[in-house]
């Protein structure tokens, strides 16, 4: 029952923490609207939101491995809190920007995956990793819609009060569920601790090759989550509508997928991760074709959908297993290769339609997932056991 508790509290502020990330795309046209700007020009804070978060991470993970990763996610969840009332009391660009700048200081989709890693028992860890992972795909079948609606029927600042409030009731939740972390070492971490940390991963070839597989991954996935609105309305003459009920019917999709545990074990993850990541590279280049007609397009999406949640679930799990060093610092160095792969699928996306439209997106998005099982089949990862995992950090 114990162990129920903290993977429910845990999946509960991944959800949290990736809304709060995701939340400005919702809020775009109303807070531009309110602020006397455009849209092109409020969406440079979400850009910055991502870049901070990369780079923090870089330093947050041997920070949460030295001083706890329970600390660091009740400061997450304090920061969330007051990030939420913050962007609710902006009166302009940087008002907003410096509301926002506190979400990208803690990663708590990636430190609640984290905190599983290292509090759970080694019997209950895959499942418990997958639990927390199925549900950051909520963010965009509840949390963004909810969102959405608040500012449609009151006002986009309402919509952050009550991220506010959800930020305290994370913290509220971490500080009476998940087990005190162990003392704080009496030595204080240095820079030259917090660059050694990454030491272990980076002279680790396996873990470099997955770290760089989920990285070209994550320029597909990515690339189709950017472009996928534009490609609704321009290629497919559909509405806004229809891409919402899309994210709803992709992110169920994704959440089923994510949930296939036992499947996976059977199969094996090195051998689930290839075939899925292979199965969305051909229906992302399928789609963007658009050679099948709309319905079937529709279809082939929400196929990359299922297929994109059960690569994540996958990948995430075997560098967990895999990783030399402490899942503080592991699972924020992934976190920071994710938010790297999303800005380089923005610029990739956009120069592939400028060169040769749509076609040539998914032509080009479904070459990176091509690469990245191709990268995981280098490092023979069609699934071998992994590493034994030394002890590292303070949990």
């Amino acid at each position: 029952m114990a162990t129920r508790g903290i993977v429910a509290v845990l999946a509960i502020t991944a959800f949290i923490g990736q809304t709060s990330m995701m939340s400005l795309n919702a809020m775009l046209p109303a807070a531009a609207a309110d602020l006397d700007t455009t849209v092109s020009i409020i969406a440079q804070v979400q850009t910055a939101t991502f870049v901070l978060a990369a780079l923090a991470g870089l330093f947050l993970g041997p920070l949460a491995d030295h001083y706890g990763l329970r600390r660091t996610a009740l400061v997450g969840g304090i920061l969330l809190a007051g990030s939420g009332f913050a962007t609710a009391l902006a009166v302009d660009f940087w008002t907003l920007m410096l509301g926002r700048i506190p979400a990208g200081l803690v990663i708590l989709s990636s430190l609640s995956v984290a905190i599983a890693s290292t509090r759970l028992a080694e019997g209950e860890r895959r499942k418990g990793i997958g639990w927390v992972v199925s549900a950051l795909p909520f963010s965009a079948i509840i949390g963004m819609p909810m969102f959405a609606m608040i500012a449609h029927y009151s006002n986009w600042r309402l919509s952050y009060v009550v991220l506010g409030f959800l930020g305290l009731l994370v913290t509220g939740l971490l500080w009476r569920v998940v087990p005190a972390d162990p003392p704080v070492p009496a030595t204080a971490i240095s820079l030259r601790a917090i660059l050694n940390a990454y030491a272990p991963l980076l002279g680790h070839a396996r873990s470099i090759l997955l770290y760089l597989a989920d990285f070209l991954r994550g320029v597909t996935w990515f690339g189709l989550l950017i472009y996928v609105a534009a490609f609704f309305v321009e290629e497919l003459g559909l509405s806004l509508q229809a891409y919402g009920a899309f994210m709803v019917a992709g992110g169920v999709a994704y959440l089923i997928a994510a949930r296939l545990g036992s499947t996976i074990e059977r199969i094996g993850l090195g051998t689930w991760f290839n075939a899925s990541t292979v199965m969305m590279a051909a229906a992302g280049v399928i789609a963007f074709t658009n050679s099948l007609g709309t319905p079937a397009t529709f279809g082939l999406l929400i196929m990359f959908g299922f297929m994109g949640g059960a690569g994540f679930s996958a990948i995430t799990i075997m560098i967990s297993e895999s990783s030399q060093s402490g899942q503080g610092t592991t699972m924020m160095l992934r976190q920071s290769g994710l938010s790297a792969s999303q800005a380089a699928a923005a610029a990739t996306g956009g120069a592939l339609i400028a060169a040769g439209g749509y076609s040539a997106l998914g032509f080009g998005l479904g070459g990176f997932a091509l690469l990245s099982a191709v990268t995981i089949v280098i490092a023979g990862r069609v699934y071998l056991q992994p590493d034994p995992r030394p002890a590292a950090g303070n949990d």
